[in-house]
Order: C-alpha cells, then sequence, then structure tokens
C-alpha cells in the first residue's frame, strides 16, 4: 500500500464534494471512481506497458485531500 492511499478516504471524498457546494450526481461520480479505485491492482513491473515505469515517489508521497478541504 502506498502511504497516500491511507489518506484517501470515503469521507474525506464526501467532505470535498461538499465544500464545494457539488451536486448529488458529482458526489455519486466520485464515489463510484472511488470504488474502482479501491478494487483496481496497481501495474506491475511484469506488466509490459509498466515494466519501466518508476513508482518509488508514489510510495513516499503522502498527498492528502485535507489539502484540498481546506483551500
Amino acid at each position: 500500500m502506498f502511504e497516500f492511499e491511507k489518506n484517501f478516504t470515503l469521507e474525506k471524498l464526501e467532505q470535498l464534494s461538499k465544500s464545494r457546494n457539488e451536486p448529488q450526481w458529482v458526489l455519486e461520480k466520485r464515489k463510484k471512481a472511488f470504488e474502482t479505485f479501491q478494487v483496481l491492482n496497481w501495474p506491475t513491473k511484469q506488466e509490459e506497458e509498466w515494466r519501466r515505469t518508476d513508482f518509488s515517489p508514489l510510495e513516499k508521497s503522502d498527498f492528502d485531500l485535507n489539502g484540498f478541504l481546506n483551500s
């Protein structure tokens, strides 16, 4: 698990949508995308399309939705 994955929660996603006064349909699209993100596996070096991709910057990233919630 990448560090930033711990910072992405459904609750924070809902807070983000609410803080931006988004319509319900936008929140539903975000939730669906979040669900898809959670069930998909990360690419591996065994997959041809990804074998030269360096994921190390993502491993240490602590990117968080809080930065968007506070702005």
